[in-house]
C-alpha cells in the first residue's frame, strides 16, 4: 500500500475559505481510493480543478461521479485520465461542506 495527502489548492475566485481540507489517496495494487473531506466556498456553474493526481494513481479511464452535497446541492466529481480532479456545483456553496465522498477506481499502472 502507498498513500499521500493531496495538496490544498490555492484560493482563487472559484474556490476560497477552505477551512477543512483532508484529501487522502491510497493505492492497493492497481486499486486507488480517495477520501475527500472539504469545507469552504465554491462558485457554481463551472468545473474547478482541485488538484492533479500523481502519476501511478491516475484512472485508466475518465470517471464521473454525481453526488449531493450535505447542503443538498447537486454536484459532479470528475477524475480525468490526465489526473485532474475536478468538481462542479449547480449552486454556489458558501462556507459549507463541498465534498465528503470516498471513491475507488482502477489506476493506469
Amino acid at each position: 500500500m502507498s498513500a499521500y495527502a493531496a495538496p490544498k489548492p490555492e484560493e482563487n475566485d472559484d474556490i476560497s475559505n477552505i477551512d477543512t481540507w483532508t484529501v487522502v489517496t491510497r493505492k492497493y495494487g492497481r486499486l486507488v481510493n480517495i477520501q475527500f473531506n472539504v469545507r469552504g466556498t465554491i462558485i457554481a456553474g463551472k468545473f474547478i480543478t482541485l488538484y492533479t493526481l500523481e502519476e501511478g494513481y491516475r484512472p485508466i479511464s475518465y470517471i464521473v461521479h454525481n453526488y449531493i452535497s450535505q447542503n443538498r446541492t447537486p454536484m459532479v466529481l470528475n477524475i480525468l485520465s490526465s489526473g485532474e480532479v475536478q468538481i462542479w456545483a449547480t449552486a454556489t456553496i458558501t462556507n459549507d461542506w463541498i465534498i465528503r465522498q470516498c471513491i475507488t477506481f482502477v489506476c493506469d499502472s
